[in-house]
């Protein structure tokens, strides 16, 4: 993608939200927005971040990319969670692009130490100054600020190489594929196998390899992940929620989420509801 100017015929599109966060205290786990495009910048300290059949190191001063569609996760680190300013779009058209993505399919989501991060940071912040006023001057700043931004992460992407895809890679993105869409239903390894023509034993391997999870522990962080984003935008009960991500029983359900979340359903409910939560889709 070559760097462009922001033509007057292109739509601009909306800014949802800028949402600083700490990933100690807000671990979202595998979870997807079906019309929304995050620009997610790591203020400071480290950790992973997962996304699609990707596994990136993170630190301070890198920026990740998310797709509208694009599973993504998080896994701080105990001693020094980083911290990210996240920008969400939508209505964004770029040529050759799906709706509401900024890369391609076969590039990385990762930019470790752009050029462009400073400046980017900036043009965040002053956006974060702006976006809760309700004058004719703070929405048109917002605007210009964020053509701005955009500009800057254009460039920045521009310049990056894309990856090769490796030998095994159409295969486990098919099965990944395949789980993203059915998580909620019955899922083990020897129906996965049969269902793909491999073995379960190359199943297992394979899977683990490329994404960093053994089958079980995608599919669970893959239901908590949705469970979490229907608690923050729907009121349908906890009960309906296990139920709809595959969980047998509500009380395996509540604890499987303290375990990955750090708190019970309801009180991530009420807590992101506390926290005015960002738009969802």
């Amino acid at each position: 993608m070559e760097t462009m100017v922001w033509r007057k015929d292109l739509t601009l599109p909306q800014l949802l939200y800028v949402d600083n966060t700490t990933a100690a205290n807000h671990i979202h786990c595998m979870h997807k927005h079906g019309r929304i495009l995050e620009i997610l910048l790591i203020v400071s300290g480290h950790g992973i971040y997962c996304v699609e059949d990707e596994r990136y190191l993170i630190e301070s001063g890198d920026i990740i990319i998310c797709n509208a569609g694009s599973i993504h996760d998080q896994i701080p680190c105990d001693r020094e969670p980083y911290v990210t300013a996240c920008i969400g779009l939508t209505d964004l058209h770029l040529p050759e692009l799906p709706q509401n993505c900024l890369i391609a399919p076969d590039s990385p989501s990762l930019f470790h130490h752009p050029a462009q991060f400073g400046e980017i940071v900036k043009l965040t912040q002053l956006i974060c100054a702006h976006i809760h006023g309700f004058s004719e001057t703070d929405r048109l700043l917002c605007r210009h600020l964020l053509t701005c931004l955009l500009e800057n992460v254009l460039q920045m992407i521009s310049f990056w190489p894309r990856q090769n895809p490796q030998k095994d890679e159409p295969l486990m993105r098919q099965i990944k594929a395949y789980i993203d869409e059915h998580y909620a239903e019955e899922l083990s390894l020897a129906q996965l196998s049969a269902l793909f023509y491999i073995s379960p034993y190359h199943l297992s391997h394979l899977f683990k390899k490329y994404l960093n999870y053994s089958l079980i522990q995608y599919v669970i962080r893959r239901r908590i992940g949705e469970a979490q984003s229907l608690l923050m935008s729907t009121r349908i009960s906890i009960t309906d929620i296990a139920g709809r991500t595959g969980f047998a029983d509500t009380s395996h359900f509540s604890k499987l989420f303290v375990k990955y979340v750090g708190m019970s359903p309801s009180e991530y409910r009420k807590y992101r509801h506390e926290k005015a939560p960002a738009a969802n889709n």
